[in-house]
């Protein structure tokens, strides 16, 4: 999940994805970004359920998912 929140700051920076949604602005104004020994990651500023950022965690997977395509697998020396 580290690659992810990094790929969704990049593109909303560079307006390559907007939040028309009023719930999904609201989580994403909850977001709080942290830095660990692996990198940025998003978190909840607290336990409360108004800090709720789920929707921005969803929307991190779809675009990194859409964003990070794998390579297609080539057997070398198969019989």
């Amino acid at each position: 999940m580290v690659p992810a929140p990094h790929r969704l700051r990049d593109a909303i920076v560079e307006d390559r994805v907007t939040l028309p949604n009023p719930i999904l602005a609201r989580h994403a104004a909850s977001a709080v970004q942290r830095h660990n020994r692996r990198g940025w990651r998003l978190e909840r500023p607290s336990c409360s359920p108004e800090d709720a950022i789920d929707g921005l965690i969803a929307l991190a997977m779809v675009l990194d998912r859409t964003e990070a395509r794998a390579e297609p697998v080539e057997l070398v020396g198969w019989i």
